[in-house]
């Protein structure tokens, strides 16, 4: 093959070397006009719905039933995927994560935040099953609860089908010496509704 490349060489080079040789020639080069179709996308929240309580009733109570972290953690009595935080829609086979936060912004940030009778309280949310699959906690200081999608973002695969996001939320950030936290014996107290924005955001 190499001898045949150097012979077509010099057979071109005397050609054009003729006196009163006619030369002409061509070049053409080829590209693509392209566009591309991402893969979608999208995820549908909740309005969390953690239950109704008395005035009267403590904050050791209500950790009772949703989960409570304060010297330690205990599992509430609802167990582990109590709350419906909706879904997440993708093309199948797109990868993506999730978080959740809430409006604290310091100590933990990114956990909800709610204020009663003038003290404040935080819950942390923990999403412990993704399209029926039972996810690994993300820590050892919550076990059981699967992801704290607060911190941890939860990971998934599209299935171009809504996958439902079922978890809990622990209570905590009781404070015997701060007066802007609750206490564990303290109680609700005031009567309304009270609540946290939570913000979903979806990578993928």
């Amino acid at each position: 093959m190499r001898n045949l490349i150097i012979k077509t060489a010099i057979a071109a080079a005397a050609i054009a070397a003729l006196p009163g040789a006619a030369q002409a020639g061509t070049a053409t080069d080829t590209k693509s006009a392209s566009f591309t179709v991402a893969s979608q996308c999208s995820v549908t929240g909740a309005t969390v719905n953690l239950g109704s309580y008395t005035s009267n009733t403590t904050w050791a109570q209500v950790g009772a039933s949703l989960g409570l972290r304060s010297t330690g953690f205990t599992a509430g009595s609802k167990g582990f995927e109590y709350l419906d935080y909706g879904s997440v829609t993708c093309d199948s086979g797109t990868p993506y994560t999730l978080t959740i936060k809430g409006t604290n912004a310091t100590g933990n940030a990114g956990t909800a935040k709610m204020t009663l009778n003038g003290k404040t309280i935080r819950l942390e949310m923990g999403i412990k099953k993704l399209d029926g699959v039972t996810l690994p906690d993300s820590s050892a200081a919550w076990p059981g609860t699967g992801r704290q999608v607060w911190s941890s973002p939860v990971s998934g695969t599209g299935t171009g089908n809504p996958q439902v996001l079922l978890g809990n939320m622990t209570v905590y950030a009781f404070s015997a010496t701060d007066p802007t936290f609750a206490a564990v014996t303290d109680t609700l107290g005031a009567v309304g509704q009270y609540s946290d924005t939570l913000t979903y955001t979806l990578t993928f």
